[in-house]
This record gives structure tokens, C-alpha cells and sequence, in this order.
């Protein structure tokens, strides 16, 4: 990222003899500030100092030069660049604030502000461009009307986007973003006529809820914000803080997407999994021991509707899992490839370690299938058969014959 006192110039000096010409407009507030400076050029466009005082240099202290072809030719190559803190004090600051110190270093703070904030408005407007694009996208697949929609308060912010289809619903503002449990009459009808099943739906973002106020508390892991859960027209709906100056792992731009999934599994392995191991537990599920045991996406039977048994040890053998490290859950820094947040906690809980998998390096729908079989079949195995509780429970519940 550039630093935040980096300016290139615009404005030059038309002679070639040693002279300023009288062209040369003397900037004020509106058009950036001073740009005289001796032997340089410099346009401070993205400088603001409103009412400080320009001072014209001698003429004798313009550089020189003979060829005035050159002059017109190559003009970028006498521009200067201010970057460092040392550049603006040669080239800049010397001659602006009527060499007063006070005065210096107001303008330094002023300009480091300025940048910093027209940096931050910059990348928050791409971040609403994609998120209202990629949701008029995606509801332009899904058309239909949301009768639901949550009540926003205007600490909330700016309604930027939604996106309603079947199995649920988005709402993004400036400041918050919301996940609503779908109607019964928006889920419609599966192929066979029957009412279709999100499964555990309202059981799993009440799971996210305490899952993220969980990770928060213990650990130093990055997550979204925990605001508020609630319930409204019969239907859960859970609030968060929007995650800005981010993006998706799977947003990267392809050429620099194997570097950005290098740099992940190097932090997730030397810190955010480490953190969720040591966080261990005697029973499988949520955090909140009062909601049901929530497994992951690839142990759903089709149109499910059962409700896991809670699986007890005598050991805490269970460690916290998110069970859906996939890449549109992992959010990181476009620049640096820093994770700066963990999304989608819904069916994380307390699991067999090695229910945690690498999805989030994988390639395609296929290689994805492929894992989650393994995966499937591996993890019914892992199960301590002589434990006659846990038998019995896996038995109900994958209707395996005694």
C-alpha cells in the first residue's frame, strides 16, 4: 500500500531558461494546494492545506535546462515524487507553512488523515459494488418476493443489498449484515411433492450465535462481530458486523490465488486450528448445551429432520470444529492474503478432531465430492463401537441394522 504522503506532480515549469512562466496557475484550496517548490515540481492534488500561505520561488532556482524539446518530450522524468517523510521535508514542507514546525507538522497530520480516509471510502465503495452485484446476481436466479425482511435501526447504516431465495436470506448494510431463517411457504415443494426441509435451520443459527461469542471470548480468532439474535414472525434471524477491507478466498484473483492459499494454510495451521484444539469438551454439539447436535453438511441424510444423540465420553476427546472451511467462508486482506475473519459458524460444535477439513484447498465441485465421501465414511468408522450409548445412538440415527 502507498504511503499515506505520496503524491505525484502535475504541474510544471514551461520555461527551459530559468524562468516560471506566467502561465503557471497558483493553486488554491479547490484544486489542491501549493505545488512552487525550487527546481521541482510538485502537485500536492491530494493534499489539502486550506488557507496556508503559498510561496513563490526565485527564479534563479528553477533547474535549468537547454533542451527544450526534451522539456515538452519527457516531462514525467522531472516530476517528483513525494513518498517518504524525508522527501516531503526536502521537497514540500520546507517551503510550505512559513517554515514554522508547529505548522509542519500539522500539515503532515492533515495529509496523513486525508489519504488515509480517502483510502478507506475508496475500498468500502468497491466492497458495496460487489456485495449489490453479487446479489442482484444471485436473486436474479431466484425472483421472488421476501415477506420477512428483518426491521433495521439507523445505527444500522444504509441498506446496501438482500438476497432472498429458497433455503435463505441475506441483508447487507454499511454496518451490519443478517441471516434469516426461511418460511415454511418459501421453501416450496422437493421433486416428490412433499414440503421441502432446510435442515436444522433455526437450530443452526442459534449454533452460530453462541459459536461466535464462544470463539470470541477464548480464543484470538478472527470472527464477525456478534450483535443480536432474535425472533420475528415466528422465524430466527442473527446480526452481525459487517467485515470490511476484506475480501473471500475464493474472490482472488486466479493468477495470485496458490500464493493467497499457501499464506491460509500457513496461518491456519500455526494458529487458528491450534486454537480451536485446545478448546475441548466430553460431548459432541454446540457450545450451548441446550440446542441439538448439529453435524456437519456431509453427515445429513436427505430431507433431514433427526436430532443427533449428544454422544457423551468420559474424556474430552471433542475438540471445537468449524466443519465448513470452505473458501467463501475464509475472508482475507486482497494485499497481504492476512486472514481478517472466519465466516459461517452454523454447524461448527464440539467434534472428532479430524472432522476439520482442508476444503478450502480444493479444486472444483468434484475434487469436493470426493473429499466428503472419504470423509463420510471415515468418520462413522472413527466411532468407539464398544461405547453401547454411541452404538446405539449412530444406529437410530443411520438406521444400521443390530
Amino acid at each position: 500500500m502507498a504511503s499515506p504522503i505520496g503524491f505525484k506532480s502535475s504541474c510544471r515549469t514551461t520555461s527551459s531558461r530559468g524562468k516560471l512562466s506566467n502561465e503557471l496557475p497558483l493553486p488554491s484550496w479547490t484544486n489542491g494546494g501549493a505545488c512552487v517548490v525550487p527546481g521541482k515540481a510538485v502537485d500536492v492534488s491530494t493534499y489539502p492545506a486550506s488557507g496556508e500561505k503559498v510561496v513563490p520561488t526565485r527564479s534563479d532556482d528553477v533547474a535549468v535546462n537547454d533542451d527544450e524539446e526534451r522539456v515538452s518530450d519527457d516531462e514525467d522524468r522531472l516530476d517528483s515524487v513525494i513518498v517518504t517523510g524525508y522527501d516531503a521535508a526536502q521537497y514540500l514542507l520546507s517551503l510550505r507553512d512559513d517554515f514554522e514546525p508547529a505548522l509542519t507538522f500539522r500539515s503532515i497530520v492533515v495529509a496523513s488523515a486525508w489519504n488515509a480516509a480517502r483510502a478507506v471510502m475508496s475500498h468500502s465503495a468497491r466492497l458495496y459494488s460487489m456485495i449489490k452485484q453479487d446479489a442482484e446476481e444471485r436473486q436474479s436466479r431466484n425472483p421472488k418476493v421476501d415477506r420477512f425482511r428483518p426491521s433495521f435501526s439507523p445505527a444500522d447504516g444504509d441498506e446496501i443489498a438482500s438476497i432472498s431465495v429458497r433455503h435463505i436470506s441475506y441483508y447487507f448494510t454499511t454496518k451490519v449484515f443478517v441471516k434469516r431463517q426461511p418460511h415454511t411457504d418459501e421453501l416450496g415443494l422437493d421433486g416428490f411433492g412433499n414440503p421441502m426441509v432446510n435442515p436444522y435451520i433455526a437450530d443452526r443459527l442459534r449454533n452460530e450465535a453462541a459459536v461466535l461469542q464462544f470463539v470470541a471470548k477464548h480464543t484470538t480468532i478472527p470472527v464477525p462481530e456478534f450483535l443480536d439474535l432474535w425472533e420475528e414472525n415466528e422465524l430466527v434471524y442473527l446480526k452481525t458486523a459487517l467485515v470490511e477491507n476484506a475480501v473471500e478466498l475464493r474472490h482472488v484473483d486466479e493468477s495470485l490465488l496458490p500464493m493467497a492459499i499457501m499464506s491460509v494454510t500457513a496461518q491456519l495451521k500455526s494458529d487458528i486450528l491450534p486454537q480451536l484444539r485446545r478448546l475441548r469438551r466430553n460431548f459432541m454439539g454446540s457450545p450451548n448445551p441446550e440446542l441439538p447436535v448439529i453435524p456437519p453438511r456431509r453427515l445429513w441424510r436427505f430431507r433431514e429432520k433427526r436430532v443427533w444423540p449428544s454422544m457423551t465420553k468420559d474424556t474430552d476427546d471433542y475438540v471445537l470444529c468449524h466443519t465448513d472451511l470452505d473458501r467463501q467462508n475464509i475472508l482475507v486482506d486482497p494485499n497481504t492474503f492476512k486472514i481478517v475473519s472466519i465466516l459461517d459458524w452454523e454447524t461448527a460444535g464440539f467434534f472428532p478432531q479430524e472432522w476439520e477439513l482442508p476444503l478450502w484447498t480444493i479444486n472444483g465441485p468434484q475434487e469436493k465430492s470426493r473429499m466428503t465421501k472419504e470423509a463420510h465414511r471415515r468418520e462413522i468408522a472413527c466411532f468407539d463401537v464398544s461405547d453401547t450409548t454411541i452404538l446405539a445412538g449412530l444406529r437410530a440415527l443411520f438406521e444400521i441394522p443390530v
